[in-house]
């Protein structure tokens, strides 16, 4: 399989031109403990103190900020990546002032970045950057997590409705195109009250009405609920995704509603990637469709063309790990993958990193692997209608629609499934609401929207080798020894080992540690999930209230071939050698 590099995208990545600062004694910033700005690095020299670093980066040209670290200055192209790093300490070179037109408020100008976004506490030394960096007339300031970020532009753009973001053009001659329509009226869902939903914050706005929020919401991309609390006045914590639940008193929250339809998409689609002895993953796609907005799919995918066109001539993809990279047009939990050849391989790198649902575009070779908050309430449909409780929550913006007085989950899962292109649902006995799910209609016709769930991975701990399957258990018949208060799964893990116990299971919420045993037989036996073609074998058998049903298979390794835990959640075959039955 061959694998792209992997990018924790949000952003672009190019090159600042170079200004040479060597004509002056240059001053810097006050000096900042325990931080650095990672990266970016075009010398290093040797001094006693940080503050000896100033002069070397005055004396070299394209230098605009340092961190320093044990006797060594790390001279650097642009103060970005900013990063808490004990011992380090860090300044900006103080570049020559500059003049920038009004500021637009609320106003974002989407494209043309040139090179990452620089951490800057202030609006007006994004001005000075901006000047002082070649190709750039105008940028974009927002207050980020309290940390300014400054977007550079090599183009004025189409300005668009940002909240809080602040945009203006170095040559104040310039006149600016019309400023922004203001946000649109929003459309959220019911308010939860004493309710936040803590992270994952994009940018927060000051209103005191948490009525307003929603507007400011939808006109923010890549949100996709918001809190309102009492702070400053009553302030709007705009979010992408939602976090864990926890009390708030005075707190107000409300998920974005899809404004327009989603419908209609293709039905589901099911495949199965791989073939024994090679590893096999079972996913499920919907055509033309995508986990992610058009506008934010847009900006992701230009980013990462830059990056690919910046990187080609250096091949440096073995050589090196993951790449972080950022923007402002979107604040989006995501991988993407490169020069990933097919969507079985896209699928096949999701799950292997614990996640659940991606993009592909073959057109490009990319797989974008979205990240998902932990949950166990959705459960997402196959192609024949099977539904399959996922350890990941969607996100509220792709919430096709909600069903009220659903009598019970299977009538709910019915609804889904009867749509043929209803993609997941969740379900409230308390309220009896059934939530559709389904990805967002995709302008490219080769982009498919999947989702995948390998319950089982490997565990390789102290000494200790074994397989786990999340969200799983036997019934208590099989339970043969019962051990409370055990700290973790793995001293569980250890445990059985040191037992002779096979199968084990653990409770992280009781800390209560069972071991399991099959029912005999002279003639049935176990192969337990472990590599394509070694099973762990046990003598025995499970009942109907474990086994699924007789496949056909005329060999044990036949029939432990069968048994895909992506497919069907099977975590072992069961072989009879005297009736050849699987």
């Amino acid at each position: 399989m061959s694998r792209g590099l992997l990018l924790a995208v949000i952003a672009a990545i190019s090159v600042f031109s170079a200004i040479n600062l060597s004509d002056a004694a240059a001053t810097c910033s006050a000096i900042e403990d325990n931080t650095d700005y990672a990266g970016n690095d075009i010398a290093q020299t040797t001094q006693a103190s940080a503050s000896n670093c100033c002069t070397d980066c005055g004396n070299t040209p394209g230098c605009k900020a340092f961190s320093w670290e044990a006797g060594t200055c790390y001279l650097k192209s642009q103060p970005s990546n900013k990063v808490s790093t004990p011992g380090s300490r860090a300044a900006i070179v103080n570049l020559p002032a500059a003049t920038c037109s009004a500021i637009l408020e609320n106003t974002d100008l989407p494209g043309n970045d040139i090179g990452d976004p620089l951490q800057l506490p202030t609006v007006g030394l994004c001005c000075t950057f901006c000047a002082n960096t070649n190709g750039c007339i105008a940028y974009v300031w927002v207050l980020r997590n309290t940390v300014g970020t400054c977007l550079l532009k090599s183009s004025k753009g189409t300005p668009s409705s940002y909240q809080g973001a602040r945009a203006a053009y170095l040559d104040s001659s310039i006149t600016p195109p019309p400023t922004p329509s203001p946000p649109p009226s929003g459309m959220c869902g019911v308010v939860e009250r004493d309710v936040d939903y803590p992270f994952n914050d994009i940018i927060s706005t000051q209103r005191s009405n948490y009525n307003d929020c929603c507007a400011d919401c939808q006109a923010t991309p890549g949100c996709s609920l918001y809190v309102w609390g009492t702070t400053d006045g009553g302030t709007c914590f705009l979010k992408s995704k939602k976090g864990d639940r926890v009390s708030s008193p005075g707190a107000r929250t409300a998920d974005l509603t899809v404004t327009g339809p989603i419908t209609p998409l293709p039905n589901v689609q099911s495949a199965v990637y791989g073939t024994n002895p090679l590893p096999t993953i079972a996913y499920n796609y919907i055509s033309a469709a995508q986990w992610i907005d058009q506008s934010i799919m847009t900006a992701v995918i230009s980013q990462v063309e830059r990056f690919e066109a910046a990187n080609l001539a250096n091949n440096f993809s073995h050589a090196t790990g993951p790449f972080q990279v950022f923007a402002l047009e979107s604040v989006i939990d995501m991988n993407v993958y490169i020069n990933v050849t097919s969507q079985g391989e896209c699928a096949t790198l999701t799950a292997a990193y614990g996640n659940n649902f991606f993009t592909y575009w073959p057109q490009h070779l990319y797989c974008l692997v979205h990240i998902n908050s932990m949950a166990s309430s959705l459960q997402m449909l196959t192609a024949s209608g099977v539904a399959i409780v996922y350890p990941q929550n969607s996100d509220p913006a792709f919430v096709a629609s909600t069903v009220a007085n659903v009598a019970t989950n299977a009538d709910c899962v019915t609804a889904c499934a009867t749509k043929r292109n209803c993609a997941g649902v969740e379900y409230s006995s308390a309220n009896r609401n059934c939530v559709l799910y389904q990805p967002r209609a995709s302008t490219f016709p080769d982009v498919s929207a999947g989702w995948v769930y390998n319950p089982i991975s490997n565990v390789d701990n102290a000494g200790v080798q074994y397989s786990q399957m999340t969200l799983a258990a036997l019934p208590n018949t099989y339970i043969k020894e019962s051990i409370p208060g055990v700290a973790s799964l793995q001293a569980c893990a250890s445990s059985a080992k040191s037992k002779s116990y096979t199968l084990f299971a653990f409770n992280s919420a009781t800390r209560v540690c069972v071991y399991y045993a099959p029912t005999p037989s002279p003639t049935k036996a176990l192969s337990l999930v472990n590599t394509p073609l070694v099973a762990v074998v046990l003598s025995g058998t499970f009942g109907a209230d474990v086994a699924s049903g007789a496949m056909a298979a005329s060999t044990a390794a036949d029939c432990y071939k069968l048994c895909v835990p992506s497919l069907n959640l099977c975590f072992a075959s069961v072989f009879d050698s005297a009736s050849n039955t699987c």
